[in-house]
């Protein structure tokens, strides 16, 4: 199968069949591959992985008999929704990426952006951060007091 069928194929992959899709980065291989829940029977999930020598294999039965039967696009249909998986998060890798750059270009720690980015609560209390455009505001001189654990501004 070339890549141009594959692109082809996943065009056409729904909302629903990306969803059916887990990505496993597995750590004593140091390799990602795909889980893919059968359409049949949500308890049956298939292994769809890619490697140089072999391309795409699958564990269903039509990846079991090497896709002889695969006619319309060579592989089987979790290959393609894999593929399709893939993509969407590389794509959603490479916004993230430059939404963290981003935030750090207006003074966003790295952490912080990153939980930002990611849509993840910040870890310890980052939450509070408070971003200040110094060429708009300054807060040299403000008074603070604290209150339930939080400094409050209360005035020059």
């Amino acid at each position: 199968m070339t890549t141009l069928n594959i692109t082809t194929a996943i065009a056409t992959v729904t909302d629903e069949q990306i969803d059916r899709c887990h990505r496993i980065y597995d750590l004593n291989k140091n390799e990602v591959f795909y889980q893919v829940e059968s359409e049949s029977d949500s308890l049956v999930e298939y292994e769809v992985r890619y490697n140089k020598e072999r391309g795409y294999t699958c564990t269903c039965p039509a990846g079991q008999e090497g896709f002889c039967h695969c006619y319309k696009n060579g592989v089987c249909k979790h290959v393609v929704w894999s593929v399709a998986a893939a993509r969407e998060f590389h794509d959603n890798e490479i916004k993230e990426q430059g939404d963290i750059a981003t935030l750090q270009g207006s003074g966003v720690p790295l952490e912080t952006a990153i939980a930002m980015a990611y849509n993840e609560t910040p870890t310890q209390c980052e939450q509070f951060t408070v971003v200040v455009d110094l060429t708009l505001s300054s807060l040299d001189g403000m008074k603070w007091i604290e209150r339930d654990g939080r400094m409050i501004p209360t005035g020059y």
